[in-house]
C-alpha cells in the first residue's frame, strides 16, 4: 500500500489524552474503516506531520477533515517512499 507524509499545523487545543490515544492507535497498528494506517506522527510547537499508509492521497484528506477538523491542502500529502 502506498506511504504519504502530509503536514499541517497541530490542531488546536490536542491535550495529552488525544496525544496517548494517538500513540496507543499507532503502536496497535490500528487501520481506519477507509483503510488509513497510521506508521508515525511528529509534532512540534506549530507543525506536525503523519506518516500513513493509505489507498490514496483523498483519504488521507478525508481523515485529517472528520477526525480534527484539519482541511489540507494540494500540496500538504506527499507520496514517499522508504529508503531503508
Amino acid at each position: 500500500m502506498p506511504k504519504y507524509l502530509d503536514h499541517h499545523k497541530p490542531p488546536e487545543g490536542i491535550t495529552d489524552e488525544a496525544l496517548q490515544q494517538m500513540r496507543t492507535d499507532l503502536q496497535a497498528g490500528k487501520t481506519t474503516p477507509n483503510g488509513v494506517k497510521g506508521i508515525n506522527a511528529f509534532i512540534g510547537p506549530n507543525d506536525a506531520w503523519c506518516l500513513v499508509e493509505a489507498p490514496n492521497p483523498q483519504v488521507v484528506h478525508d481523515l485529517h477533515r472528520e477526525a480534527y477538523g484539519i482541511e489540507l491542502g494540494p500540496g500538504d500529502v506527499v507520496e514517499v517512499k522508504s529508503i531503508v
